[in-house]
C-alpha cells in the first residue's frame, strides 16, 4: 500500500508535467499568434504598396484621359472621373480640381491637380501631381504661317521672321523668292530661298475644324449680310460740283481754271468748267483712291461732256504703283458742239502688278481753245456691283454700323454664300465669316486688331482672299474717323489712349492677330500679317508681296478652340506628393 510521501511525490510530478504543458501549450499559442500577425503585417504591408502602385496607375490614367481627348475639360470636369476602377487585384478612385477658379471646365491654360485613391484591401494611398499646360511640339501656332496643305508662292515675295511650314509642299515659282525658313512634310521646291529649308518629321496640329467656332458663333453678334452696301462704291470723290470743284484740278498751261458753274447743267445745281485752254495739254483731273482699286477688275465709267465747239474727247485712268505704271485709254468719242454727250464706258479688266501708289482719272479735249463743261461724272467698279460691302467702317466693342455693338467686339457675318468685300475699314475684335462666297476678300487699307489680346482677329470656314494694300488707312482721304472716343489707336486691349473727334489721323494698314482659315487662302497685292496665319488648307501667294511679323502671344495663350491644337497638359516637376487624409 503507498504511503503518503509516495502519493504526495506522484502529486508534485502531476502538477508539474501540466505545468510544463501548459506552458508549452501557452508558447505554442504564441507562437501561432506571432505567426499569424506576422502574415498580417506583411499582407498589410503588401496591400499598402499595392495601393500606392494603383494610386500611381490612376494618375498615369488620368494624364492619358487629358492627352487623348483635346475636350477633357468638358467631358470629364469636376470631381471624381473614375471611382473604384480595378487595376491588378485593387482598384483606383481618381478626381480632379482646378486650383485657380475650382472649375476645370473654365479656363483652357489653367492649371488641373489630379488626386488618385489606390485601394487594396483596408489599405489605402493617396498620391497627387499638378498639371500645368505646356507647348506642344508642332503646333499649327509656332510657325508665322502654317498650312496643312501645299503653300504656293508665285512672282510674289513672301518674307517671314519665323519659319513657315507646311503638311505637304512648298514651291515658288515664277520668279518669287521666300525670305523665311521654310519646312515642308513632303517636299519644298523652286527658287529662290534666302534662309534654310528643312524636311519636317511631323505635320502639324491644327484646332479641331468641327468645333473651333463654336465659342465665337456663342458669343459673338451677327451681322446680316443684306445690312452691308451692295454694288460697288462711287470712287470719284466729287463727281457732282455742287457748290465745289474741290478734288479737281488741271494740267498744261497755267492760264487753265476750273470754276463751277451754275448755268450750263446735264443735272444737279452746278457743273465744272474748263477754262481759259491753249493747248490740247490743258485737261483736267481727279486722283481716285488708291486703296480702292482693284487689280484685274472691271470699272463703268459714265462723265457727261459739254463742249461748245465740236471735238473728240477721252476719258482715261492711269495706275501708278511701286512696280511700274498702267494705263486704261480708250478711243475718243466724237463730242457734237453745244449738247451734253455722256461718255459711257464699261472697261475690260485693269490689271497690274504691285502696290498702289496713286491714281488718276484724266479728261481731254482735241479742241484746244475751247472750254468744256463735266457733270454727273461716275466711276465705279463693276466687280463688286454684285457684292456687299463694308467699306469705311470702324468695327469695335464700341461700334457697329449694323446694329449693337458687341462688349468683347466678336462679330459673326453669315456670308450665305454671298461675295463679301471689307475694305478701307478698321476692325477691332473677332470677325468671323461663315459661309463666304468665291469672290470674298480683305481688300485695301485696313486695321485689324483683336480686341482681347489672345483673341483670333479674322475667321473664317470658306476660301477668301487677302488683298490688302501697305498704303496708310488715311482717315482724310476716305473722310472717316477710324479712332473716335472709345476706340483708341492701337486698341491694345482697352487700354490705348489716342483717340479724337477729328479725322485727320492715318492708321498702318495691315492684320495684326491670329488669321484661321478652314479652307484655302489666296494672298494678292501687298499683304501684311502680324501674328499667326494658321489655314488648314493650301496657300496661294499671287503677285506683289506677303510680309509676316510674327508673334508667340497664341502658342503661350491660345484662344478657345485652339487649345488642342497649342498646349499639352504636364506635370510639374516636385509636385507629386503623397496626401494625408
Amino acid at each position: 500500500m503507498p504511503t503518503a510521501t509516495a502519493a504526495s511525490r506522484r502529486g508534485t510530478i502531476l502538477i508539474a508535467v501540466m505545468g510544463v504543458s501548459t506552458m508549452v501549450l501557452v508558447i505554442g499559442l504564441g507562437a501561432v499568434a506571432v505567426s499569424r500577425i506576422h502574415a498580417r503585417t506583411v499582407s498589410a504591408a503588401n496591400d499598402f504598396a499595392e495601393a500606392r502602385i494603383c494610386a500611381r496607375a490612376g494618375l498615369e490614367v488620368g494624364m492619358l484621359a487629358i492627352a487623348g481627348d483635346p475636350y477633357w475639360r468638358t467631358n470629364f470636369g469636376d470631381g471624381d472621373w473614375f471611382v473604384n476602377r480595378p487595376v491588378g487585384s485593387g482598384s483606383f478612385t481618381l478626381s480632379a480640381a482646378d486650383p485657380t477658379d475650382s472649375s476645370v471646365r473654365v479656363g483652357d491654360n489653367h492649371p488641373v491637380v489630379l488626386t488618385s485613391t489606390g485601394a487594396k484591401g483596408d489599405a489605402r494611398y493617396l498620391l497627387s501631381v499638378r498639371m500645368e499646360v505646356g507647348p506642344r511640339t508642332g503646333s499649327c501656332l509656332e510657325a508665322s504661317l502654317c498650312a496643312s496643305r501645299g503653300v504656293t508662292v508665285i512672282d510674289a515675295t513672301l518674307t517671314s521672321d519665323q519659319t513657315i511650314r507646311s503638311n505637304t509642299t512648298v514651291t515658288a515659282s515664277g520668279g518669287a523668292t521666300v525670305n523665311a525658313d521654310v519646312e515642308a512634310v513632303t517636299s519644298i521646291s523652286g527658287a529662290t530661298y534666302t534662309q534654310d529649308t528643312a524636311i519636317a518629321a511631323a505635320p502639324s496640329i491644327f484646332p479641331a475644324a468641327s468645333s473651333v467656332f463654336d465659342p465665337y458663333t456663342a458669343a459673338g453678334t451677327v451681322i446680316p449680310y443684306s445690312s452691308l452696301l451692295q454694288g460697288g462704291r462711287e470712287l470719284i470723290g466729287n463727281g457732282t460740283f455742287e457748290l465745289t470743284i474741290a478734288g479737281w484740278s488741271t494740267s498744261g498751261g497755267c492760264s487753265t481754271a476750273l470754276n463751277v458753274n451754275p448755268l450750263m447743267l446735264y443735272q444737279g445745281l452746278c457743273s465744272l468748267r474748263v477754262t481759259g485752254r491753249d493747248s490740247v495739254a490743258d485737261n483736267v483731273w481727279t486722283t481716285l483712291p488708291a486703296n480702292r482699286l482693284i487689280s484685274g477688275h472691271t470699272y463703268a465709267l459714265s462723265c457727261p461732256v459739254y463742249s461748245p465747239t465740236a471735238a473728240t474727247m477721252r476719258v482715261s485712268v492711269s495706275v501708278q504703283t511701286d512696280r511700274g505704271s498702267a494705263t486704261y485709254a480708250p478711243p475718243t468719242v466724237s463730242v457734237p458742239a453745244n449738247t451734253w454727250t455722256v461718255i459711257k464706258i464699261d472697261t475690260p479688266a485693269i490689271s497690274w502688278s504691285g502696290s498702289v501708289k496713286s491714281a488718276i482719272l484724266t479728261v481731254e479735249s482735241s479742241a484746244p481753245t475751247s472750254d468744256f463743261y463735266l457733270d454727273a461724272v461716275s466711276l465705279r467698279d463693276t466687280s463688286l456691283a454684285f457684292s456687299y460691302l463694308m467699306d469705311g467702317q470702324v468695327l469695335s466693342p464700341a461700334t457697329n454700323p449694323y446694329g449693337a455693338p458687341n462688349a468683347r467686339g466678336i462679330y459673326i457675318l453669315n456670308c450665305a454664300g454671298r461675295d463679301v468685300v471689307i475694305a478701307n475699314s478698321r476692325v477691332v475684335g473677332t470677325l468671323v465669316l461663315l459661309n463666304p462666297g468665291p469672290g470674298t476678300m480683305i481688300a485695301g487699307s485696313v486695321a485689324f486688331e483683336p480686341a482681347e489680346s489672345t483673341m483670333p482677329a479674322l475667321m473664317t470656314d470658306g476660301k477668301i482672299t487677302l488683298s490688302l494694300s501697305r498704303d496708310d488707312l488715311s482717315e482724310s482721304q476716305l473722310g472717316v474717323n477710324f479712332n473716335p472716343p472709345g476706340v483708341p489707336y492701337p486698341f491694345e486691349s482697352g487700354a490705348g489712349s489716342f483717340t479724337n473727334a477729328t479725322a485727320t489721323d492715318t492708321l498702318r494698314s495691315g492684320i495684326t492677330g491670329l488669321v484661321y482659315s478652314k479652307a484655302d487662302l489666296a494672298v494678292e497685292n501687298d499683304t501684311l500679317v502680324s501674328g499667326v496665319l494658321a489655314v488648314d488648307g493650301a496657300v496661294a501667294v499671287n503677285a506683289s508681296s506677303l510680309t509676316l511679323h510674327y508673334s508667340n502671344r497664341y502658342l503661350i495663350n491660345p484662344p478657345p478652340g485652339f487649345a488642342s491644337a497649342a498646349v499639352a497638359m504636364r506635370p510639374v516637376p516636385g509636385s507629386w506628393k503623397r496626401e494625408v487624409r
